[in-house]
């Protein structure tokens, strides 16, 4: 299939499908993989990505034997081959794999055994631990982690030393509270306690693969829980390997762009930082929608010692109820010398943008550094 203009939702397409009945027929004789195939390729042009993966979910159980164990075998004898077990091995297969059966289609896989195979534990969690080294079964075993919560930890404890990184990733990834493309995890956002120990297991694994997942479940968790995340990377960091540094500020990268100030300490910017900063120039207290709002200040070093800086930029921005509502802007990160002066100088773009509503009238502008925030400065926006 060319890739031009390929969306996801193409990545389940005829000759996906195709493939699919074809392993399936190899394994079920009884399969009528003409009927499968054309029952699904007529309905797919109208649908989005996850009503085709609905589709293919339910056509399969159509199709197949009416007893899920018997289903389950045919499925995993159906399956593409393993992915890699290894991180620098799997680079490039997401993109690339995307318009193959180690695709989106898979998740149908995963979602056939979610859903007609949830009263059946053992067999299905078997099921996702296998399907999920072709493409990952991290959403399929949330509806097991939310029915059977402590067989699934316990099950999840071994999977933690399994010798297979995709099935390691599986816990940290499905036990994520905020999961994208899926349902949420609202036990894990009111309380996220019972899925550390799983990412202290992980924390040091072998695989990149494995310890971006721990970072981006840790990231979850801080946007709902910051106090728990912080406390847990405060003793992570003083691991200095280069590996466990990249996992900390990666887990941290959500509270680092709000300028959470004891999230930029663990990572070395110290939350008042000894300088002196004047205070912002507007080159202009009115900004036409369309045009950008510009300002400078200087700041100073006050210090006989080179201190690091993340320097960022607020912005107040009017809402409909009236209200200004502030956004964190990233600026520069700089390594500000000893006793040394320099000058900021920034053009903010204010134009119409798919994820922001403006609305004219008061708005306010002010710097953070290292998290402390400066006085601010009023503009109008015109529109």
């Amino acid at each position: 299939m060319a890739k031009t203009n390929f969306l996801m939702k193409d990545s389940i397409n005829p000759r996906v499908l195709k493939e699919l009945a074809a392993n399936i027929k190899k394994n079920y004789k009884s399969f009528d993989d003409k009927g499968f195939c054309s029952s699904v390729s007529k309905e797919l042009k109208k649908l989005e990505l996850k009503e085709r993966i609905s589709l293919v979910t339910h056509s399969l159980n159509d199709y197949l034997p009416g007893q899920f164990e018997k289903a389950v075998a045919i499925l995993l004898k159906s399956l593409p081959e393993e992915l890699p077990n290894g991180s620098k091995d799997i680079e490039g297969y997401g993109s690339n794999m995307l318009d193959s059966l180690h695709g989106f289609i898979m998740i149908s896989l995963t979602n056939y055994v979610a859903e007609y195979g949830i009263a059946n534990y053992e067999v299905s969690m078997n099921a996702l631990k296998i399907m999920t080294s072709r493409f990952s079964a991290e959403e399929a075993a949330r509806y097991f982690i939310q029915k059977y919560p402590l067989k699934t930890f316990k099950t999840y404890k071994k999977w933690c030393l399994d010798e297979n990184m995709h099935v390691r990733r599986l816990v940290s990834e499905s036990t994520r509270p905020r999961l994208p493309w899926t349902m949420q995890l609202a036990e894990f956002i009111e309380d996220p306690t019972p899925v550390l120990p799983f990412l202290e297991l992980l924390k040091n694994d072998k695989e990149l693969y494995v310890r971006r997942s721990v970072a981006n479940n840790l990231n979850d968790i801080s946007k709902d829980n910051p106090d728990v995340v912080i406390k847990l990377l405060k003793k992570w960091s003083k691991d200095k390997s280069s590996e466990m540094q990249w996992l900390v500020k990666h887990a941290l990268r959500t509270l680092i762009k709000e300028g959470n100030s004891e999230a930029l300490s663990i990572i070395g910017f110290h939350p008042d930082p000894a300088i002196k900063v004047q205070n912002l120039t507007l080159d202009s207290s009115t900004v036409n929608f369309g045009d950008s709002l510009i300002f400078k200040t200087k700041i100073k070093s006050l210090s006989d010692s080179d201190q690091w800086l993340m320097i960022d930029h607020v912005i107040h921005h009017m809402k409909a109820n009236g209200k200004l509502s502030p956004k964190v802007f990233k600026l520069k990160k700089i390594k500000l010398k000893a006793h040394e002066t320099i000058e900021i100088n920034k053009s903010h773009p204010i134009k119409k943008i798919t994820t922001r509503e403006y609305y004219a009238g008061k708005h306010e502008v002010q710097l953070q550094i290292n998290g402390s925030r400066f006085p601010k400065k009023f503009f109008s926006l015109v529109i």
